[in-house]
């Protein structure tokens, strides 16, 4: 069958919510990797190196292949499809001047649609599908001898990220170090189309104004549309406001109340300041929320910026902004001064903050903390800054507890209805 494949070389790849669901006992596909490193780099790397968690091979290069092959492995365990999914993979050098330095990305190699008169079966009509995909929808290869998927992977990693390296093995203890298996395991559900492609800057769809099936099922649940029924403008104000968009699809419905708790962090301020929303970052150091109400005055620190002992918070929850020190300093001081919790005023103007406070865990003991510390916008730091002063603070209940469960999940600890 003759195909059109619209190049994918300008997809943006967001970061993607990755939910393996328990496979089906015949779920099956095959990942057939395509090395295109050129000799003695990235795959081909000729360096000795010795076994390492489950990973036999003797030389960089062949244990980097292995843990590539390890996570594809997964990834054919966990979806069928009876056409083989081609990755082009590669360690290539990155840029590590740019102040964004990627540890790996993935992509479609291309895109296919069907429309009036040139209809592939299995394909709904005007809609975007990522390659792999679409081969598994029509039952064939609509390009062989292409890849479906182009994945590259940092070759340079201890010059980007010095004192690090990647971890080859498979068992998840690369401690501070990089875990490949893992990341080529998030990577390839972008490349499988998990991913965002409406442009970032003006919200419009990816080609022709037409949806794809990972757009479809992102929900607003704030004006009750899914992204491909929205305006540009509609879409743009969604992904500002990233509580309210969640993920529709009917597995992930089905399993989410096994695992997730509504609602995420949130702090009220009485007064209500007007603009202010209270939407919370946890940091990635201390002591988590409690399964409990934090309350008291919220003061700001003296100093500001609380880079020094701090004058007396006992009893206090304490807005910080930010200094010349690092945000564990601030956290410490904070708790030798008597607050009950430290509120950081990020540098992210959205509400909540798109990244949160996260430190290397060979950093984490540097200090010691026993309140916890919470990150708001900048926005928000500022209407509080400007309006709060002897307010009392009050942290949601309800909501802690469903952060707590949250965390019990990310930790590998039995999470809600399990033993």
């Amino acid at each position: 069958m003759s195909t059109r494949a619209i190049a994918s070389s300008s997809l943006v790849l967001g970061s993607a919510l990755l939910v393996l669901v328990p496979a089906r006992a015949h779920a099956k596909a095959t990942f057939v990797l395509n090395n295109t490193d050129e000799p003695g780099v990235g795959f081909n790397d000729s360096t000795p190196a010795s076994p390492v968690g489950g990973n036999n091979g003797t030389t960089v290069g062949q244990q980097r292949l292995n843990a590539f092959k390890y996570a594809l492995e997964l990834w054919g365990k966990a979806i069928d499809s009876a056409v083989p999914i081609v990755v082009d993979a590669s360690f290539p050098t990155f840029d590590c001047a740019t102040g964004v330095t990627l540890l790996g990305q993935a992509r479609p190699a291309g895109i296919e649609y069907s429309s009036t008169g040139f209809e592939i079966p299995g394909l709904e009509f005007n809609v975007l599908y990522p390659e792999a995909l679409a081969d598994r929808l029509a039952g064939e290869d609509l390009n062989p001898g292409e890849a479906d998927i182009v994945a590259e992977f940092n070759g340079s990693v201890p010059e980007c990220f010095p004192g690090t390296q990647w971890y080859y093995g498979f068992d998840g203890q690369s401690g501070t170090d990089f875990d490949l298996a893992s990341t080529v395991l998030h990577e390839i559900g972008h490349g499988l189309g998990f991913t965002y492609l409406p442009d970032p800057v003006t919200g419009q769809l990816f080609w022709q104004n037409l949806p794809d099936p990972f757009t479809r099922r992102l929900l607003d649940t704030g004006t009750g549309k899914h992204f491909d029924a929205m305006t540009t403008n509609e879409r743009l104000a969604a992904v500002s406001d990233i509580r309210h968009v969640v993920w529709d699809g009917t597995y992930v419905t089905q399993a989410a109340s096994s695992y997730l708790a509504t609602g995420g962090p949130n702090i009220t301020v009485s007064p209500k300041p007007a603009g202010f929303f209270g939407a919370l970052l946890e940091v990635n150091y201390g002591p988590r929320l409690p399964a409990g109400a934090i309350s008291g005055p919220l003061v700001t620190g003296n100093p500001a910026d609380g880079c020094a002992n701090l004058a007396s918070l006992s009893g206090s929850i304490v807005l910080l902004t930010e200094g010349n020190c690092s945000e564990m300093n601030m956290s410490h001081y904070a708790d030798m001064a008597g607050a009950k919790a430290v509120i950081l005023e990020g540098e992210d103007e959205i509400t909540p903050p798109k990244y949160s406070v996260e430190y290397q865990e060979k950093y984490l003991n540097y200090f010691s903390y026993g309140i916890p510390t919470v990150q708001v916008s900048k926005t928000e730091g500022e209407v509080l800054r400007a309006a709060v002063i002897g307010f009392a603070a009050q942290s949601d209940a309800s909501v802690v507890k469903a952060l707590k469960a949250l965390a019990v999940i990310k930790t590998g600890r039995p999470a809600k209805g399990q033993k």
